[in-house]
């Protein structure tokens, strides 16, 4: 467990997936209002939130712009970091949000299903995102896209924490 650099784990993840997402011709955009945000915890688990939310958004979009954004918001004394990433992907319909969370779940299923994969990610990032004391949202409409937020609280170095 260390102090990880928010916008460089995320520059990362991007680089790493930019011959996917140019490969789809999409475009990545970048709006980070601070750029110097440390979350103290395990690079890995930071690296898999950020993964797999792009790779969605990659992966349900057929063209367009994702963009990402990092804010902080302030509720009391507690500081956090805003990680939302906005698609125009193939969206998911409001009685199925939920779904999205569960493991081995996918909004599409069965033999006729689009897009691959075991429906683990979301769950995986949930999991995580919730042992750091933060929340995930998602905001979707069908054919029009969706948007993930996720707020992780922004601790000092020296604030006890619990080991991942």
């Amino acid at each position: 467990m260390g102090k990880v650099d928010v916008n460089k784990t995320i520059n990362n993840v991007v680089s790493f997936y930019k011959e996917v997402y140019e490969g789809k011709n999409l475009k990545v955009k970048f709006e980070f209002g601070n750029k110097d945000l440390f979350i103290y915890t395990d690079s890995s688990f930071m690296n898999e939130i950020f993964s797999q939310i792009l790779n969605n958004a990659i992966t349900y979009s057929a063209n367009g712009t994702i963009l990402l954004k990092l804010e902080t918001e302030t509720k009391g004394i507690i500081k956090y970091a805003v990680f939302s990433i906005k698609d125009n992907g193939i969206g998911i319909c409001e009685s199925k949000i939920n779904l999205i969370f569960e493991d081995f779940r996918q909004v599409s299923e069965g033999c006729t299903r689009e897009y691959d994969g075991l429906g683990l990610g979301l769950a995986f990032v949930k999991k995580i995102v919730e042992l750091h004391n933060g929340e995930i949202t998602v905001e979707s409409k069908e054919n029009l896209g969706s948007l993930f937020k996720i707020k992780l609280e922004l601790k000092k170095e020296n604030t006890k924490q619990r080991a991942f």
